[in-house]
């Protein structure tokens, strides 16, 4: 069994213990736990550093690998197999990409995202090739930082669907769809239109009867546009 885990830099500490047991236990055997963390949110007094510290001291096997941004050459790898183009043809566009999000693989894909629904990528019916203007990209006025151009997409949604991301950001993890629309003051229906709207550009993923961020920096910039009496209202 492998079991994953994403933003350990957050993990509470009853799930901690969880895993120390499961991880010092002699007679738990083929299981392996893939961990992600934020190193530079945590630092030696962080319970989760704590903990690791703890199960190296039970001699647990671990190990671990640090996660570097994406290199200029994995950008053009990224662009040319999406773009179903030579690399040499995608560098252009990927040295302009990768100037913008610095190797951040979020804020990469993001911005690809924003192209094409920005129209300035685009397939030529004809050749079946993937085609794109420098010049115009070059003019774009896109920030460096991924919040607050996360920011910018979001100023681009209707008020009411707004509405929606923003109290789901101040409630924040698995958000219970009935809660949701306690908070918004909607019936479910009304939500789950909504909801498929955020769902179709990959703002929010449905987890059943419950729904979350496809990625916390979008949470935070949604979380940024609330008032205080927005953030008042949820607690």
């Amino acid at each position: 069994m492998v079991i994953f885990l994403d933003d350990l830099q957050w993990i509470d500490s009853a799930s901690l213990n969880l895993l120390k047991v499961l991880l010092t236990d002699p007679d738990l055997v083929h299981f392996l736990v893939i961990g992600a963390y934020r190193d530079n949110e945590v630092d030696a007094t962080h319970p989760l550093m704590i903990g690791v510290a703890e199960l190296e001291k039970e001699k647990v096997n671990l190990g671990r690998i640090t996660l570097q941004d994406l290199t200029e050459a994995d950008v053009n790898a990224l662009c040319a197999d999406t773009l179903h183009c030579d690399p040499q043809e995608s560098r252009p566009l990927a040295r302009l990409v990768y100037a913008k999000t610095d190797g951040n693989a979020f804020f990469t894909h993001q911005m690809l995202h924003a192209l094409d629904e920005e129209k300035l990528l685009s397939l030529d019916a004809h050749t079946k090739r993937w085609q794109w203007d420098m010049a115009a990209l070059q003019a774009m006025d896109i920030t460096t930082n991924v919040v607050e151009f996360l920011v910018q997409k979001l100023h681009s949604l209707d008020t009411d669907i707004l509405q929606v991301l923003k109290m789901a950001a101040s409630i924040g993890g698995a958000i219970p769809i009935s809660l949701l629309c306690r908070a918004c003051d909607i019936a479910e229906e009304d939500l789950d239109r909504k909801l498929q709207a955020l769902l179709d550009i990959r703002m929010m993923m449905r987890l059943h009867d419950a729904c979350r961020f496809k990625h916390d920096r979008i949470q935070q910039a949604a979380y940024s546009l609330c008032t205080d009496d927005e953030k008042k209202l949820i607690i």
